[in-house]
């Protein structure tokens, strides 16, 4: 990769040369007008300057169009420099002496000087749409698969992974939690503080369960106030149990929502794969169970499926 970039750089660089070396000959060979020169020998063949001169012109032109379309924005303006050295030169010489040649020559100039000035301004506008292109892309990818007010997983991306680790662990003997957490109260913050308070809470909630959640573990919106949490890691009751509780003490403390102080609890319900379900409606469905029979029981608690036999 590194090779491929380092090649279109010297690219560039040979692109950029060759013009620099078209410019000295048109240079010296521009001399030739003063000096009144009809012909000279290249290697012992005999060149009419006219013809060398229009040759010349044609070669540069081509160089000046490569360059302006496939270079950045210092080799735009090393052709529009040497362009500008090569028109001023045949002006000068047309103050002297009055040619056709010279004439077609000034012409040519200002017609390239056009066309590379017209050529870059349209690259640079359609590399601003594409990049605008790829942004717009990159948020609707966004979009398809995180949760627009979160920014973490949709509910269809959550169920995707969850089915994904259980087709990857059922026939491991690995243990997986699936959390099934609901904002208590929910309605009365919107209905006392507004929707977007009630957003807001949410906002925190999912990023309070992000900053103290493993890196390893998965966490999506389910919708509303849902929020679910995949714990995927290997790990024993004992300690799955003293981590969810964390997770529960860390959404509970007191929120500020505009200034005003609130306090946040939530519910949340557990049910464990393998021995409580082998997909992925098996184990949200026990786990919202076991959320509603928290909240039947005074919210701001944790059920696991199995320890209630629902």
């Amino acid at each position: 990769m590194v090779f491929v970039q380092k090649l279109k750089k010297w690219k560039y660089e040979f692109l950029a040369i060759v013009l620099v070396v078209i410019y000295l000959c048109s240079f010296l060979m521009s001399q030739c007008y003063f000096t009144d020169i009809q012909q000279f020998e290249i290697l012992g063949i005999k060149v009419n300057n006219v013809i060398a001169m229009a040759i010349r012109t044609q070669i540069q032109m081509l160089f000046s169009v490569l360059v302006a379309l496939l270079c950045g924005r210092k080799y735009f303006l090393l052709v529009v420099l040497i362009n500008l050295l090569s028109l001023t030169a045949f002006i000068a010489l047309a103050v002297s002496r009055k040619s056709d040649a010279i004439m077609l020559e000034i012409l040519f100039y200002t017609v390239v000087l056009l066309v590379v000035s017209l050529i870059y301004v349209n690259i640079k506008k359609m590399k601003s749409r594409i990049t605008k292109l790829e942004a717009k892309e990159k948020e609707l990818r966004k979009l398809a698969f995180f949760d627009g007010l979160t920014g973490i997983l949709n509910r269809n991306t959550f169920i995707y992974q969850l089915d994904f680790h259980i087709d990857c662990f059922l026939d491991k003997n690995v243990k997986m939690y699936v959390i099934f957490i609901d904002v208590d109260d929910f309605k009365k913050i919107n209905d006392t503080y507004g929707h977007f308070a009630g957003d807001a809470v949410i906002k925190e909630v999912a990023l309070r369960i992000k900053n103290v959640i493993d890196e390893e573990d998965i966490v999506g919106r389910l919708g509303g106030d849902e929020i679910g949490i995949i714990i995927k890691r290997n790990i024993d009751s004992a300690s799955a149990r003293a981590y969810i509780n964390c997770i529960r003490q860390a959404i509970s403390s007191p929120y500020v929502i505009d200034k005003e102080e609130l306090l946040v609890t939530v519910s949340m319900g557990v049910a464990e794969f393998p021995s409580e379900g082998t997909t992925s409606s098996e184990l949200l469905k026990k786990a919202d169970t076991a959320m509603y029979h928290a909240k039947a029981k005074g919210k701001n608690r944790i059920i696991y499926f199995s320890d209630n036999k629902i």
